[in-house]
């Protein structure tokens, strides 16, 4: 058995227009960041509403530096040979927040790793006489590109730790005397351009660009974008030979700002038989305030308890999930905290923050706003 990834990076805001949302030509992939389809060698429109009984195969394009054009293409397959669909949207992830308390009178010593799995990959150590040194000397070491989703802050007398998600966890302990909470895991960023780009490197070495003996290894430049997100509809094959072999291919279809613009996933779901994307573009929610865990709230909160702190979400909803994200902002020195949410037309619009006024000095005024992803 042999398996080949093939990752296409396309645009999915280029045209509005059902018919015009696919590539016509190489070049026009190229030029405009466009899917080419074709159907036994024929160039696909994107409102092409027949079965596809022949060979399928998608193309994308984009130039490179030196003038040339990097071509990448799927293998020819028939949609019999589709095993498994799935998409996936955009999501930022959870921002995790560590809290090291119980800090002693000499030095203290925290230690951070960096994990993939069961692995550890990274270590830091940072050590200070109280939290304003300890972060001070975090802030300020010689090595900043270890760690760089790692941000330190002072909350009274502990050490607020912010890891922004990017695929792996980061541990944190201490001292014995030391004392580490934990908010949330850091998990879930999943179409954002770091994520898209390791696709891409998978489906190079699946090439065999970095297996060559005496050759110039030629690797093309990025497709990405900085500052898009993805969202990424994967396609399984299985191809069946003679001699009871078997060809697995995997192809990554990755959809530069997908957001409100579902031509280019009807085309795909078309050509290939499939209804596994909700296509509806959702009906954002336009508003998020401070609420306790029934209600409506203000913008602003600010602190005078030790209550759990929730967001409400206003607006209409479609009847599929809205993805977005949730900013908490302190007036204070406490670092911001960030939410993932998932929210449709019939679960409850009401988010726990996972945060308690206690993690606030008495006075500071939090500020909430929140973004729609997808």
């Amino acid at each position: 058995m042999s398996f080949t990834e093939t990752t296409l990076v396309v645009r999915g805001d280029i045209d509005s227009t059902a018919a015009t949302c696919l590539a016509t030509s190489v070049s026009d992939a190229a030029t405009n960041g466009k899917l080419l389809i074709q159907h036994d060698g024929a160039v696909l429109a994107g409102n092409n509403a027949g079965a596809l009984n022949g060979l399928i195969k998608l193309t994308a394009a984009h130039p490179q530096p030196d003038g040339s054009t990097a071509i990448l293409t799927s293998s020819e397959f028939l949609r019999s040979d589709v095993k498994n669909i799935h998409y996936s949207r955009p999501a930022t992830g959870n921002t995790q927040v560590i809290t090291v308390g119980n800090l002693q009178a000499g030095m203290n010593s925290i230690r951070l790793e960096a994990k993939n799995g069961v692995e550890v990959y990274d270590v830091l150590g940072v050590t200070g006489i109280n939290a304003t040194e300890i972060v001070a000397n975090f802030t300020n070491r010689a090595d900043t590109e270890r760690f760089k989703n790692v941000t330190m802050a002072v909350s009274g007398s502990n050490v607020q730790i912010s890891v922004g998600p990017r695929g792996s966890d980061t541990i944190v302990t201490g001292d014995d005397a030391l004392t580490v909470s934990v908010s949330s895991d850091n998990n879930g960023r999943k179409g954002q351009q770091d994520n898209v780009i390791a696709l891409e490197n998978r489906a190079y070495t699946s090439a065999g660009a970095y297996n060559q003996y005496e050759f110039p290894i030629v690797v093309p430049k990025s497709a990405t974008v900085s500052g898009a997100d993805y969202g990424i509809y994967t396609i399984e094959i299985e191809k069946t030979l003679p001699g009871r072999r078997k060809i697995n291919e995997v192809i990554s279809v990755c959809i530069a700002d997908d957001e409100g613009d579902t031509n280019l996933l009807d085309a795909l779901e078309t050509a290939l038989g499939s209804a596994v994307v909700d296509t509806t573009p959702p009906t954002g929610f336009t508003a998020a305030s401070f609420t306790d865990n029934a209600g409506t709230g203000v913008t602003t909160y600010v602190i005078a308890s030790d209550d759990a702190i929730y967001a409400t979400l206003s607006g209409a909803f479609a009847s599929d999930a809205n993805f977005g994200t949730i900013v908490l902002s302190s007036s204070g020195a406490e670092a911001d905290v960030t939410v993932s949410v998932s929210v449709d037309a019939v679960t409850a619009r009401i988010v726990d923050l996972g945060v308690t006024a206690s993690d606030y000095a008495d006075g500071v005024t939090l500020t909430i706003t929140a973004t729609q992803t997808d």
